[in-house]
């Protein structure tokens, strides 16, 4: 019979071995994400092994549903397809309440749900949209992404969530000015753009948002 040594002996080899396994895990997932194909407009590529901290199984699982995810983007409708989505959005939604606020995690399962075909699919990736602006309001690679997927789904927005994605907008533009036209082109073809023309123009000269009721032809013209 075991002495209390050895039982602690054993029980310290055994979390050593566990996280060798929990790390080696990790280490698979983000070569897996490292080899994967060239980056697409359309993905969160933004989101990557190195943009999330290593926090055990949970980073683990969002890793694995982001891979999974981008598999299901590139497949057909059907069957196989839907699987893989819900595979992914079943490890996003595991790994999420390993951390309060995780914006990452929320933007992955906003991805994730957004490939899906139900309509609850679609009301779970706009309500993880909503989250991820609530803990981590200003994404730099991942925000194009985001932005692209709100300004889709702008009508079914609420206006606080559609002045955090016109303000990364804002502050993308300010922060690089090599996706000024990704950026414009993205509110352009949307109901956010004059809106989001008028938040511009509001940050550039401190005048009052819209005061004469622009259309959309004034705006452009306005920019022009």
């Amino acid at each position: 019979m075991a002495g209390p040594i050895g039982i602690g002996l054993a029980f310290v080899m055994g979390l050593a071995l566990f996280d060798v396994a929990r790390q080696s895990a990790i280490v698979v997932s983000r070569a897996r994400l490292a080899n994967d194909t060239a980056p697409n407009p359309d993905q969160p590529w933004g989101i990557t092994a190195q943009t999330l901290p290593i926090i055990g199984s949970p980073e683990q699982q969002i890793l694995d549903a982001l891979w999974t995810a981008r598999q299901a983007a590139a497949l057909k409708p059907g069957a196989h397809r839907a699987a893989l989505v819900a595979s992914a959005v079943g490890e996003a939604l595991e790994a999420r309440p390993a951390r309060p606020e995780w914006g990452e995690a929320d933007l992955v399962l906003a991805y994730a749900a957004s490939l899906g075909d139900s309509a609850a699919d679609q009301r779970l990736a706009r309500q993880a949209l909503v989250a991820s602006y609530g803990s981590a309001p200003l994404l730099h690679d991942a925000g194009l992404w985001r932005i692209g997927y709100g300004v889709k789904v702008w009508p079914m927005l609420g206006r606080s969530t559609q002045d955090a994605i016109m303000n990364e907008g804002v502050w993308m533009l300010g922060v690089d000015q090599s996706r000024w036209a990704r950026v414009f082109d993205t509110f352009r073809a949307s109901p956010a753009y004059v809106p989001f023309m008028l938040r511009w123009r509001t940050i550039l000269s401190g005048a009052p948002e819209n005061p004469l009721g622009l259309s959309e032809a004034q705006a452009d013209q306005r920019q022009e």
